[in-house]
């Protein structure tokens, strides 16, 4: 019987040898004047554009242009093995992207734009549309328009129009401008049924641009705010005001002279103190009120990012984003049912025994979940892709006010879920 043998990685070992061209251009993105430690190669596919140089400090990109000329750029390759210059080098000169990314945004479903404008798919219905704008994080604005409409077949249909890019100030004129812009260059101008979008005040003041340009958009019945950023704004809202209690009452001292009694003569003036009656102190069990929910919900986060941390080996729980829908909802889900396996974690070292729960605790996570849990269902149901949702907006939203207004009058008989759900009603309300 043969012996099979491993294949040895030539990469580490074999030294690369070519030939740079004399006009071979220099980029050094690395700022750093200390001696660059061996780097090794990583699995990339920007390896496969680039040969590194003999002494593994940089690398030439082996790019073919037109004429048969290799493109010889030489990148100074990061001491952390991050190949992010090199992405940015193929996708500005070479226009190549990562193959994976490409098949993920090529579908078989795609239409092309041009041929859906100028076959007169466009000007058959009324199209629904839903613009939306971002920063990324090189600062750099875009806005989304995309159409929606019901084909012959009664199939839903999502085309993303374009995503432009925004230069200047976020205004609502400069939204108009770009909108009315990708509207007459599809021929959709008098096809506008409603624009769905988030409930900034700059999509208000974009709606009332576009009636002055288009004579059939009225702003009050055509422009739709969206249901789903709205339960995440009041779900936010809820998130950021656990832990407390009616600011009116939270803070406020008993007065001698309210109770009827003289103020002591030359009494020196009163220290500030902490406030006795606030959760932090309270030792008796009236609501849940000597649970701190903003605590749970902190300890939780941190029991789910630390190992993520220490050992990126581990299977961490899922962790809440602020920027990801009821992201807190579904870090507490499993957080709970894995309730016995947090404990023996927790337990398990010194450096986790700080995010251990309480059984008080562990209760009032629940109460928690429960506030949340109607906010995660409706969110899911109104961002159904496949089928309209426009007309399950209005009992969902009635569903979730009475749900909310319960949790105000104590449903879940805890007092820190009051001042919650209140700010929950009023930032739906707005």
């Amino acid at each position: 019987m043969k012996r099979k043998t491993p294949p040895t990685n030539r990469a580490g070992t074999e030294s690369l040898s070519f030939e740079t061209a004399p006009n071979t251009t220099i980029i050094d993105l690395d700022n750093s004047d200390k001696d660059q430690s061996e780097l090794t190669i990583k699995h990339s596919w920007v390896w496969n554009h680039f040969k590194v140089s003999p002494d593994s400090a940089s690398a030439v990109c082996q790019v073919v242009r037109r004429g048969g000329i290799i493109c010889a750029t030489q990148l100074k390759r990061d001491k952390s093995g991050s190949t992010k210059n090199f992405h940015g080098h193929l996708l500005k000169i070479h226009q190549l992207a990562k193959p994976k990314l490409l098949k993920k945004t090529k579908k078989s479903s795609h239409i092309d734009m041009e041929k859906w404008s100028k076959s007169g798919g466009s000007k058959k219905i009324k199209s629904l549309f839903t613009t939306d704008a971002w920063t990324a994080p090189n600062v750099t604005a875009f806005m989304a328009v995309t159409a929606h409409y019901l084909d012959l077949n009664f199939k839903m249909k999502d085309l993303t129009l374009a995503v432009p890019h925004i230069q200047g100030a976020h205004t609502g004129k400069m939204f108009a401008h770009l909108f009315y812009d990708l509207l007459k260059k599809f021929g959709c101008i008098d096809k506008i049924h409603t624009i769905t979008a988030d409930n900034a005040s700059t999509n208000n003041k974009m709606a009332q641009e576009l009636s002055l340009q288009i004579q059939s958009f009225n702003p009050a019945t055509h422009l739709l705010g969206c249901v789903a950023h709205v339960i995440n704004l009041a779900a936010q809202a809820g998130i950021a005001a656990l832990g407390t209690l009616d600011e009116a009452e939270e803070g406020e001292e008993l007065s001698t002279n309210v109770m009827g009694a003289s103020t002591p003569i030359n009494e020196p003036a009163p220290q500030p103190t902490q406030n006795l009656m606030g959760i932090n102190f309270m030792t008796t069990k009236p609501n849940g009120v000597n649970v701190n929910a903003e605590s749970i919900l902190k300890r939780i986060h941190s029991m789910c990012t630390y190992p993520e941390l220490v050992n990126k080996n581990i299977n961490c729980l899922e962790i809440d984003v602020a920027t990801r829908w009821n992201s807190t909802f579904h870090m507490f889900c499993p957080a709970i049912t894995l309730k016995e396996s947090c404990i023996h974690y927790c337990q398990s070292q010194p450096e986790t025994c700080r995010f251990l729960l309480t059984v008080d605790e562990w209760d009032q996570a629940k109460n928690v979940m429960s506030l949340l849990k109607p906010l995660s269902e409706a969110t899911n149901m109104l961002c159904g892709s496949k089928f309209p949702t426009l007309n399950t907006a209005l009992p969902v939203y009635m569903i979730l006010m009475k749900h909310l207004h319960m949790a105000r009058q104590g449903l879940y008989d805890q007092e820190q879920l009051i001042n919650p759900a209140a700010q929950m009603i009023a930032k739906i309300d707005q």
